[in-house]
């Protein structure tokens, strides 16, 4: 099974710049959020939205800035411990009790480590540095050299979202910041580690075909993956040894997806769920969250709220322009 400990409380902030003493202290932080809000709330900058603050609130891009919390946790040697950050932005360096987890160099991605080997039985203190997306910048331009830019800022040179320096209809704020929930998920003998799915046309039929990968922890056994889209269910037997599965779900008949006011959109969902071997009624854990690029659109599988077995996908066939080519897509989440 399972287990999440959300962590979203608790949370403070510094600034690491020693020629701002007023801020080195322990600000108080929300997390989601970013550096910007967190200033904001605490009545330490002016609206950078008002008039031209944006100018005086320049300096909050060019400076390193120190996110802290500490949480319990129950060391059990059992299980695998991950530390999961659906988003950070953007240069950030995460430890935890002391020592460095990892680097960070993407806002638009979930991160996921194992910290097994760090975490310990009681509390534990996690921080997370922010570095200046502008230096982090000078450095990516002077490795690959100059590259022309719509804007002023290194936003092409790095992951991170361009408007932040600047647009023709908004402000330049370089934020910095947990930016999506962070949580801490334990774990043990076997969960959906990555599902990649894709769908065509055969015939007049649909063709679902998902290849899934496992991660693994101590005897897990063997197990099965049961998947269900249109009212067709498919379940496969997973070996002991196994660690990934390939299979095709064949639709009949399924209803085209077609752009607005060619026709109908209709969404297919597709379920997954990894089952013990010898149960039914016992979830073993959960797919994670993804993102894939199909056909020039995107298909997003999201995790539900509560832990639970399923995770679900909307799925749209449809046939291309031209082409004959299906496309498999989802509506915003």
């Amino acid at each position: 099974m399972i287990e999440k400990a959300e962590l979203q409380s608790g949370w403070t902030f510094s600034c690491n710049d020693t020629g701002r003493p007023d801020l080195s202290g322990s600000i108080p932080a929300a997390v989601p959020g970013c550096v910007h809000l967190d200033l904001l709330a605490n009545r330490l900058i002016v609206d950078p939205y008002i008039d031209v603050n944006e100018i005086s609130n320049d300096w909050i891009g060019r400076t390193e800035w120190t996110y802290r919390c500490s949480f319990e946790a129950a060391a059990d040697e059992g299980k695998v411990h991950e530390l999961v950050f659906d988003g950070l932005d953007t240069i950030a360096t995460i430890r935890l009790n002391g020592k460095e987890v990892a680097r960070t160099f993407n806002q638009h991605r979930t991160y996921r480590f194992d910290v097994s080997a760090l975490l310990k039985a009681g509390v534990n203190e996690l921080t997370v540095t922010f570095h200046s997306a502008y230096a982090y910048g000078a450095e990516m331009e002077e490795h690959y050299g100059y590259r022309p830019n719509n804007y002023p800022g290194p936003g092409n040179l790095m992951r991170k979202m361009a408007c932040n320096f600047g647009w023709d209809w908004g402000p330049t704020l370089v934020t910095a910041g947990i930016w999506k929930p962070v949580r801490l998920e334990s774990w043990d003998r076997a969960q959906l580690f990555e599902t990649r799915v894709s769908a065509t046309l055969a015939g007049g039929d649909g063709l679902v075909k998902v290849h899934a990968k496992l991660a693994r922890h101590g005897a897990s056994g063997a197990c099965r993956i049961v998947a269900e889209i249109a009212g067709v269910s498919h379940t496969v037997e997973i070996a002991q040894d196994a660690a990934e599965a390939s299979f095709d779900i064949r639709v009949s008949s399924p209803r085209l997806w077609w752009p607005h006011h060619l026709g109908a959109q209709p969404l297919y969902p597709l379920k997954i769920e990894l089952r013990d071997g010898e149960s039914d009624d016992l979830p073993i854990a959960i797919p994670r969250r993804s993102v894939f690029v199909l056909s020039g659109l995107i298909l997003r599988r999201t995790q539900t709220a509560q832990p639970s077995p399923l995770s679900s996908t909307r799925c749209r066939f449809s046939s291309a322009a031209r082409t004959g080519f299906p496309t498999i897509a989802s509506p915003p989440v």
